[in-house]
């Protein structure tokens, strides 16, 4: 995974799944995802929940948590991530974002609070990476913190009804 220097902006839908790969295959306790329904980023592909189920295998203590604007994606798209939502529920949390946190549409991703990938619009496949970056990766764990607090509902993989 050392394939990507320190600190770059890229462009391209390709690069920015390639630097998920790698901001994802440095995880070892922790990741925080902001997005706004899962579709860029190969979130549905065997090569993505290959590397989250081995985040989780890797250790007992690691843990995901996701904010999204739309679970629609994820419920309807991502039958492997659910699988992982199954068997990891209580390490990958995945809540629904509340009105007013849609507003952000910048997605990011941080890793063990010091790697970092975050696009500049989630409409736009500009984006900015870095490995070992305590300072940008505090400030996007601030805004993650927030994005969390006002989230709506957290999702579950059953429905239940009246």
């Amino acid at each position: 995974m050392s394939s990507l220097p320190e600190h770059q902006i890229l462009l391209g839908e390709f690069d920015y799944a390639h630097t998920l790969d790698c901001i994802i295959g440095r995880a070892e306790s922790s990741l925080l995802i902001f997005d706004i329904d899962l579709r860029t980023g190969n979130y549905a592909s065997a090569l993505r929940y290959q590397q989250l189920h081995d985040f989780f295998a890797n250790s007992i203590h690691s843990t995901l948590t996701m904010v999204l604007h739309d679970t629609s994606y994820l419920e309807l798209h991502c039958f492997r991530l659910l699988k992982l939502v199954q068997q990891y529920g209580h390490r990958l949390v995945v809540y629904q974002a509340s009105d007013q946190a849609r507003v952000a549409m910048d997605p990011f991703i941080v890793a063990d609070n010091r790697h970092y990938v975050r696009r500049f619009h989630a409409g736009h496949a500009r984006f900015k990476y870095a490995f070992n970056d305590l300072d940008a990766s505090s400030m996007l764990n601030r805004r993650f913190a927030e994005l969390l607090e006002s989230s709506t509902h957290r999702f579950t993989l059953t429905r239940l009804g009246l």
